[in-house]
């Protein structure tokens, strides 16, 4: 099995995959260290997982880099094979399969060491702040739910490299990110001093599974869907609010 990054590549579906006839994938990514990434070791954590299922499944797989947003509706359109990775959604369900779970994280809000927020039970309680939040990021349906009636005020940014500099400058309140993905940015943006204004409410939003999507759209693909399905049960997924906390105690 090889793994191929970088240029665009043609998706090769030739057929029954029980046949063996589809020899190769091309995955959909983005940068979301230490998850995903291009310059990161095996793709990052999750991709290094999907890697390993496509060995399983004996497929050649390239990982195909783009903006989030387009990453998903290429492989909705079935322009190319699935994509790496996602958070569960109901509505995504009539567009691709679900295969994993590859990856389990925690999501929490992020705020400033100076904000005295009052013990909450639910995310209603929280609407005297204002939030920030990525545009096309799934969170949760009661997230976005809240923000579309006005319960929550969410503003929303391109990146969360951009909410946590929104967020550093007090510009925003909270805002929800993976707990290892959040350390991690803070790691590398901001000085010890930066970082030390910055913290996680414990409560935390979700814990989350990620997925594989693989487009509905493409020949034979529950066939696919259901021999990577088969591959997972082999592959331990990835534990990010674990890792996190073993690397804090480290």
């Amino acid at each position: 099995m090889r793994v191929l990054a970088g240029a665009f590549a043609a998706v090769i579906l030739l057929g029954g995959f029980a046949r063996a006839e589809i020899t190769q994938i091309t995955v959909t990514t983005g940068e979301y260290p230490p998850f995903t990434g291009q310059s990161l070791d095996g793709n990052g954590s999750v991709n290094e997982v999907v890697a390993r299922l496509a060995e399983e499944a004996d497929l050649d797989l390239t990982f195909e880099y783009l903006p989030w947003k387009r990453a998903l509706e290429v492989v909705r359109k079935g322009k190319f094979t699935a994509s790496s990775f996602w958070f569960y959604s109901e509505d995504r369900q009539e567009d691709f399969y679900h295969v994993g779970p590859i990856m389990n994280d925690k999501l929490v809000f992020f705020r400033r060491t100076d904000l005295n927020v009052e013990e909450w039970g639910e995310l209603s309680d929280l609407s005297e702040y204002n939030f920030g939040a990525v545009t096309g990021y799934t969170y949760s349906p009661e997230f976005w739910e809240l923000s579309a009636t006005g319960v929550l005020n969410v503003e929303e940014a391109s990146t969360d490299e951009a909410n946590l500099r929104k967020l550093l400058a007090g510009r925003i309140d909270m805002f929800p990110m993976s707990e290892l993905v959040g350390y991690h940015l803070i790691g590398q943006l901001f000085s010890a001093e930066e970082a030390a204004m910055l913290t996680i409410e414990e409560r935390p939003l979700q814990i989350s599974e990620g997925f594989l999507l693989v487009s509905r759209a493409i020949a034979n693909a529950d066939q696919l869907a259901k021999s990577l399905q088969q591959a997972v049960d082999l592959i331990e997924p990835v534990k990010g609010a674990q890792q996190h906390a073993d690397a804090a105690a480290d």
